[in-house]
């Protein structure tokens, strides 16, 4: 078992995190299994209903309880922050803030309802931001990560950030899929890796049950339709294009003239 500053402060034995991917691609069933198994499982909330999210967590406490994270991508799902947060999640996982938005209001919020904050940055300046407003982790995600954000590359970010905000514990975010991968996340200054749905998990983490894995699971419960061609939703409007900066957003949440079509992702090959 390796212990970090981010194990420690979560409370969980492995240094690994599930990615919060949003409308619940990062379901309660996931996240449960991923902190059952002693990572940090996130479940992605953005762009759900309230009582949808209400019904996620509670059905990751039904497989744990161990400490669980919620997701919010910040440009467009500030009315869910109190939704969240009145579920006393351990961690209130954030990311994509528009320049408008006030950091520490939000996060002193989460501080208030008992969660640590864990935001996810694409540069050093966002990633400072982030620790002037009381951000508890700081996850530095490099272009390689599935979150649309960022021009640079994972271990360049990575270590800028680790550097400059120590000793807040960083995550590093962007191309991780193996205990190889940790072992250079660690040596660059980070304290836990954040993968992703269609990566595979550390081996550590693998269940053994039959031998699948968190993502295999839920790729076996995720219908068809959903699992071929995952867009990141569009319904409630466009979607920023990648920038090198959270404060690129303009205050609508897209970014200049540029929105994606959801940003289609392929999950079968988890």
């Amino acid at each position: 078992m390796i212990r970090t500053p981010f194990t420690d402060l979560v409370g969980i034995e492995h240094p690994v995190v599930s990615a919060g991917m949003g409308a619940g691609i990062a379901d309660g069933e996931l996240a449960g299994q991923v902190s059952e198994a002693g990572g940090l499982g996130v479940i992605g909330a953005s762009w759900l209903p309230a009582e949808e999210v209400r019904s996620l967590i509670r059905r990751a406490r039904d497989l744990t309880d161990k400490p669980l994270g919620v997701n919010l991508l910040l440009f467009g799902n500030e009315e869910l922050v109190d939704a969240v947060l009145r579920e006393r999640p351990a961690v209130f996982s954030t990311a994509w803030a528009r320049e408008d938005q006030d950091l520490g209001t939000i996060f002193a919020r989460a501080h208030d309802a008992g969660a640590m904050v864990m935001h996810m940055v694409p540069t050093l300046d966002d990633a400072k931001r982030a620790a002037s407003a009381g951000a508890d982790v700081i996850v530095a995600q490099g272009t390689e990560g599935g979150g649309h954000v960022g021009l640079m590359g994972t271990a360049v970010i990575v270590r800028q950030v680790a550097k400059a905000v120590a000793p807040i514990p960083v995550v590093a975010a962007g191309g991780f899929a193996d205990g190889a991968g940790l072992a250079a996340a660690l040596a660059l200054g980070a304290s836990a890796i954040l993968w992703e749905h269609g990566s595979s998990p550390p081996t550590r983490l693998r269940s053994t049950n039959s031998g699948e894995t968190p993502c295999s699971r839920v790729t076996a419960t995720t219908p068809s339709s959903r699992r071929s061609r995952i867009r990141t939703p569009a319904a409630t409007g466009p979607v920023p294009a990648p920038a090198s900066s959270e404060h690129a957003l303009s205050k609508n949440g897209s970014a200049a003239s540029q929105s994606y079509d959801g940003c289609v992702r392929t999950c079968e090959s988890a």
